[in-house]
């Protein structure tokens, strides 16, 4: 009788799961490996409108907008460029950028030694000045490998916390909302410091207090035509 072998693959969700915790875990390993050691991690902002405000409604979000710093980006609630960058090794990045610049020399100097060739040859000036503008933009040309594509374009440098721009930006939401009538208002913010210091999370603490309104407007015309005006715009 012929056996009968069947392959037993896992629960398309749970592999999907598995993959999922496996990128998370690799997302969170020190986000902030990268920065200089005097550098803190911003890990996030938060704004928190105070809960005892009754006024009308002042959205997080506009206020989130004008920030002067912007955190780390995030795909389903995975810092994935972020992990793009710092998955790529700086020592192998440098070692593979000198490794062609070296190939870039020498090939630099046998375009040199051709080129010297034609005019010892009297070749026609054309082909000369040809060759020379080739060999000057092959030495302006800067030279990056594959890591440096990856870390530019798809990477994201870690974002650290700046005291000044945090400052900055709660002077920003004062402005704001001194713009929309809140007067009165108060804005402070709080950095708390996690992982041993090496995150920072950022809470912007806003009091908006009751906006100032216009109740009435009187115009003061002399001219009666322009006031007949006045009197039917109202």
């Amino acid at each position: 009788m012929a056996k009968i072998y069947t392959s037993v693959k896992p629960p398309t969700l749970l592999r999907n799961s598995l993959v999922i915790v496996v990128v998370l875990v690799l997302c969170a390993c020190n986000p902030g490996k990268r920065l200089q050691q005097d550098e803190v991690f911003l890990a996030r902002q938060k704004i928190a409108i105070d809960k005892t405000y009754k006024g009308p409604d002042v959205d997080p979000d506009d206020l989130a907008s004008i920030l002067k710093q912007r955190t780390n980006r995030k795909i389903l609630f995975v810092r994935f460029h972020l992990w793009a960058y710092n998955s790529i090794d700086p020592v192998k990045q440098e070692l593979s950028r000198e490794a062609k610049s070296l190939k870039k020399k020498a090939k630099l100097d046998r375009k040199k030694e051709r080129l010297n060739t034609l005019v010892q040859k009297e070749a026609k000036p054309k082909k000369i000045q040809r060759k020379s503008r080739k060999l000057n933009q092959y030495r302006k040309e800067e030279v990056t490998v594959w890591r440096d594509w990856f870390t530019e374009t798809v990477g994201e440098h870690p974002v650290a916390l700046d005291s000044i721009k945090a400052k900055n930006s709660a002077d920003q939401i004062k402005i704001y909302l001194n713009k929309h009538g809140h007067f009165n208002n108060e804005v402070d913010y709080l950095v708390e410091f996690k992982r041993k210091g090496k995150m920072a999370f950022v809470t912007y603490e806003v009091s908006p207090k009751l906006p100032y309104l216009i109740s009435e407007v009187d115009y003061l015309v002399e001219d009666p035509g322009i006031k007949r005006r006045l009197d039917f715009i109202r």
